[in-house]
């Protein structure tokens, strides 16, 4: 290989490289979306912070695989301290809408989840995995009614607010009769499993003593 064809090789080379190093440093095209900055950590977030971020549209933008860490990431930390302290109330009806659209699919899937290792399980160990879940929901109950109590005695009459009425995460004043919305809502060939396990799960709760989670 002659010097003058390697010399046209290198300055190519280097013309490629620069014009790489150009493209990633130059402005966003006008009107073209900036990419989603990384996730923040739920941890290190209020539980405000943390609502608004998954209605927001920045949150919509993450890449799938993005938005299942994260969502994760947030029902690990809540269900570690058992409450969902997260106030839907503070957000306005688009951010509502837009929470629905971006955290429903993602709650419905984990909900999903844990449907399918219920009947996963051999039969012998169904009544401790449904135990240990109602045992969760009554901590996280428990937790949001000392939450309020809280909240009203610092704020005497001020009303609560109620819910936007939307099937998906947890908010403030969750209660269990969206799940039961929610499987009514679901394809049929989903519907029956969904049911049977709510089935199975209201059955314990009532030999347990505790209150049904929702009137037929």
């Amino acid at each position: 290989m002659s010097k003058k064809t390697v010399l046209i090789l290198f300055i190519g080379a280097a013309l490629v490289a620069g014009a790489a190093t150009a493209y990633s440093l130059w402005p966003a095209r006008e009107g073209a979306p900036a990419p989603p900055a990384p996730p923040p950590v739920p941890a290190e977030q209020s539980p405000g912070q943390t609502m608004k971020y998954l209605a927001s549209e920045e949150f919509g933008r993450l890449d799938d695989a993005a938005k299942q860490e994260y969502f994760d990431s947030v029902v690990d930390h809540y269900e570690s301290k058992k409450t969902w302290p997260v106030p839907r109330t503070e957000l306005t009806d688009e951010q509502r809408e837009r929470l629905r659209q971006n955290a429903g699919p993602l709650f419905q899937k984990m909900i999903g989840k844990r449907i399918d290792k219920y009947f996963q399980l051999p039969r012998e160990e169904r009544t401790a995995y449904l135990d240990e879940m109602i045992d969760r929901m009554e901590e996280m109950r428990k937790a949001r009614q000392e939450r309020r109590k809280q909240e009203e005695e610092a704020k005497p009459g001020t009303p609560g607010a109620s819910t936007s009425g939307h099937p998906g995460p947890p908010g403030r004043d969750f209660k269990p009769e969206w799940l039961k919305r929610w499987i009514e809502e679901t394809p049929p060939e989903e519907r029956a499993k969904q049911a049977q396990f709510m089935m199975a799960i209201q059955k314990r709760r009532l030999e347990r003593g505790f209150k049904r989670l929702w009137r037929r």
